[in-house]
């Protein structure tokens, strides 16, 4: 059997089976750029594509990066904190977040020449989000002592990438993925006045469902020193969480949303490149991330076809990236992030679940590379933000405000090897 089907058939399909609940809490559930290298770049993936990773964000990538393997690990290490202040049930109370759980993400993916115009690829992929409160903000409300939710969703990316013309590559994935979901600790929620199925609300244990969607990308050459691209994500399409229909809209659905953009890079020097991506995560196109808490009030309850879910916004990502090729040995990464909040004021009762709201990133990473072989390391830090609620708290549950606080180190490392000419 050959290297690349040993690899996808282990890593690969391993990815499936293996889905850890991970909190990114980064750019909503998603780390900030697909691979080790696009990370320290700043989550560049659009126009550079350095690692097989790169092709789940622009598939046209596979077309340029010749036949090889890559594998790799990222750490998300969250740090989160809520407080409730002024909420009638109970004195003010600040919760943390436990920060003992240990989260990892695997990442890997190949590509395969089939001929002269036409490369195919497969790269495994995650998301997800997740809060872990061993003193639970929502216990006196009736909860539970400890709260938790967790999401996570992972799966494999196929990919083909046809070059139009020597400057113009087009790619497309389809990406089969399963996510679970688990709760706990809302059992004040289950309640025929709340909710529509209160017996499938809280502290169900875990349960799956299987999710599809597609990528779409366009890499060209502007001129010898400047690339652009566009590409697309679709939103996925899940099955229901049955044993959450009670909490999540339309009885259990649970679907990420659709994310597009565009990159430019432009090389200054043969040694440096710098590069801006562009991308708009279209959160409140989808009911479990987008409907707010106030459709409750409207008489629309929890798991009906349109319950409340995290009220997030849409958001747009500004990403910057330089990269710095001094020899034939080392390179060099350095990357900011500037984006938009998506964590509405008003929306804060449920937003300490997600921990969703860091917008400002600073990163960097470096590559060493020998013969056919190169090893890479990469750390992206989320600046510290807190969102302060705004009539956040239902009168209903005592009202007063939630106000969250979150930030994150993600680092990770990954090896890569060239096996074809």
């Amino acid at each position: 059997m050959t290297l690349p089907r040993r690899f996808a058939r282990t890593f690969l399909g391993g990815a499936l089976a293996t889905a850890s609940a991970t909190s990114l809490a980064s750019l909503g559930p998603y780390e900030p750029g697909n691979g080790i290298k696009a990370q320290g770049l700043g989550g560049i993936t659009y126009a550079v594509g350095e690692e097989t990773t790169a092709l789940y964000g622009n598939p046209a990538h596979l077309f340029n990066l010749g036949e090889r393997i890559d594998l790799g690990i990222t750490f998300p290490t969250p740090i989160g904190q809520t407080e409730i202040k002024g909420n009638a049930l109970a004195p003010d109370q600040s919760s943390k977040v436990a920060g003992r759980r240990f989260f990892y993400i695997p990442q890997g993916g190949f590509s395969r020449r089939l001929s002269e115009r036409w490369m195919f690829g497969m790269t495994a992929f995650a998301a997800g989000l997740g809060t872990d409160f061993t003193s639970s903000p929502y216990e006196r409300f009736g909860g539970s002592k400890r709260a938790a939710l967790f999401l996570s969703s992972s799966g494999v990316a196929t990919a083909l990438a046809y070059q139009l013309t020597p400057r113009n590559v087009i790619g497309a994935t389809l990406n089969l993925g399963y996510q679970t979901i688990e709760i706990e600790g809302f059992q004040f929620l289950a309640d025929p006045a709340i909710s529509e199925n209160p017996d499938k609300v809280s502290n169900q244990g875990k349960d799956g469902a299987f999710n599809i969607g597609f990528n779409i990308g366009w890499l060209g050459k502007i001129t010898d020193r400047l690339n652009a691209a566009v590409a697309y994500r679709s939103k996925t399409w899940a099955e229901k969480h049955d044993d959450y229909s009670g909490i999540l809209p339309e009885q259990g659905r649970f679907e990420f949303p659709a994310i597009f953009g565009a990159g430019l890079a432009y090389d200054f020097t043969p040694q440096l490149t710098l590069a801006f991506d562009y991308q708009r995560y279209q959160y409140s196109s989808q009911k479990a991330f987008g409907h707010r808490i106030a459709r409750l009030s409207q008489g629309n309850l929890l798991g009906s076809d349109n319950g409340p879910g995290f009220g997030l916004e849409n958001q747009d990502a500004y990403k910057f990236g330089v990269l710095w090729n001094p020899d034939n040995a080392w390179t060099y990464r350095l990357g900011y992030i500037s984006a938009t909040q998506m964590a509405q004021a008003s929306e804060n009762f449920f937003g300490g679940l997600g921990l969703v709201s860091a917008s400002t990133h600073f990163s960097g990473g470096l590559s060493y590379q020998f013969q056919k072989w190169e090893v890479s390391g990469s750390a992206i830090y989320s600046k510290p933000q807190k969102i302060k609620g705004r009539d956040s708290i239902p009168a209903a549950f005592g009202g007063g405000e939630s106000n969250t606080r979150t930030e994150t180190l993600i680092y990770g490392f990954t090896i890569g090897t060239r096996f074809g000419n």
